[in-house]
């Protein structure tokens, strides 16, 4: 039954991350409304920050509420929105309204899936678990990118926000199947025993004492370093290989996921064999290691080589830290431990683009990327000495 409602669920996260990442094609519609890129990039920034600033909301109503019905509303929701947003003939504040809402409704749905995932693995094979159901999730950008411009090429704007609408609607089917209303609970937990600060931090508020947990510290000091690492090649690939003429962004990318979903499907289970934290540790100086090789290629195959360890350490390194955050919280608190995890996944973009922007616009290629590497490896450092905090 486990290996059914794991199947379902992966198939209504793929469906619901492909009509959220239809989103990828919001600009060139912003654009064609009359949008300057300024007000292109301050309207997709705005998406981001609407997530992190619900984050709290998120977190909460998932750590108290029927996760599986709420999940159900917000498929409904965000296929009307889809509609909505797709008949609105201009840029103002009722298309803003509806795409913040939107925006919001995806972050929901992220937590809440992913959420109810960890709930039916097996701890002891919860870094493999997470790693399959993820590619369901980095699968989806690909398919919803190619999709898009397929229909772009035949239709226009209204029919792919009415394709939005139906991913959403048809993602709501496998739910169905699930009956999930009933949220499994975990089979066993392998949690910090509960001490005496326990009854002051549960009236903090969930949410908070998932920030402030200590075990949780460096689990957070990883992601940042990990998260804002990601963004150099990301948001500024194609711009620096433009400039050096040294590989390209198709290249990398190829190489990068293919060998991060190559590495999770057959490799997934390894780091259940280890503890986790030294294993998340190493992943994510690798993955530093990866952006040192980028820094300093000057040849198709350095490029290859540091596009392999870029894909060494994102095909691990997320699932990972995942499976990491979810051993290390409370299990009252896994709801808002993962609106944490998706708020600094979407903080770090908003945080560290346009430093590390301001960095490739003042010095070579070179030194973009040995200062995301240096924020990997410092992430990774900071978080060694933490990780026998203790709550």
């Amino acid at each position: 039954m486990r290996s059914t409602a794991f199947a379902l669920l992966f198939i209504a996260n793929l469906l619901q991350a492909i009509a959220g990442a239809l989103l990828l094609h919001l600009p060139g519609h912003l654009a064609a409304l009359g949008a300057s890129e300024t007000v292109v990039g301050t309207i997709m920034a705005a998406g981001a920050g609407i997530a992190i600033l619900a984050s709290p909301l998120i977190g909460q109503l998932l750590d108290s509420s029927p996760r599986g019905l709420l999940s159900l509303v917000a498929l409904a929701a965000a296929a009307a929105l889809a509609i909505a947003l797709g008949s609105t003939p201009s840029l103002g504040p009722a298309f803003l309204t509806l795409f913040l809402l939107l925006e919001l409704l995806i972050a929901f749905l992220y937590a809440a899936l992913f959420l109810r995932a960890i709930a039916l693995l097996d701890p002891q094979r919860r870094a493999r678990g997470l790693a399959l159901f993820s590619i369901s999730t980095m699968g989806a950008v690909g398919l919803a990118a190619a999709l898009g411009e397929l229909v772009l090429a035949q239709s226009d704007f209204e029919t792919l926000f009415q394709l939005m609408a139906a991913l959403f609607g048809v993602a709501a089917l496998p739910m169905l199947a699930l009956q999930v209303w009933s949220d499994p609970q975990p089979t066993r937990e392998h949690l910090a025993p509960a001490g005496p600060t326990d009854s002051a931090a549960a009236a903090r508020g969930s949410f908070f004492s998932a920030i402030s947990d200590p075990p949780l510290w460096p689990v957070w000091s990883l992601c940042i370093g990990f998260f804002a690492a990601m963004v150099s090649v990301f948001v500024f690939l194609k711009l620096t290989t433009a400039a050096t003429g040294v590989g390209s962004l198709g290249l990398y990318f190829t190489v990068y996921a293919g060998l991060a979903v190559t590495l999770r499907v057959l490799a997934g289970g390894l780091p259940d064999r280890f503890d986790l934290l030294p294993f998340a540790v190493t992943v994510v100086l690798l993955y530093a290691l990866g952006f040192i090789l980028l820094a300093t290629a000057e040849s198709r195959p350095a490029f290859f080589a540091a596009a392999a360890l870029g894909g060494i350490g994102h095909g691990f390194g997320y699932p990972v830290l995942m499976a990491l955050a979810t051993e290390r919280s409370r299990a009252a608190n896994r709801g808002s431990t993962l609106a944490m995890f998706n708020a600094i996944d979407q903080g770090m973009t908003l945080a560290a683009a346009p430093a590390l922007g301001w960095i490739l616009s003042s010095a070579a290629p070179a030194a973009l990327y040995l200062t995301a590497a240096t924020l990997a490896a410092m992430g990774a450092l900071i978080a060694w000495p933490l990780r026998r905090a203790q709550r």
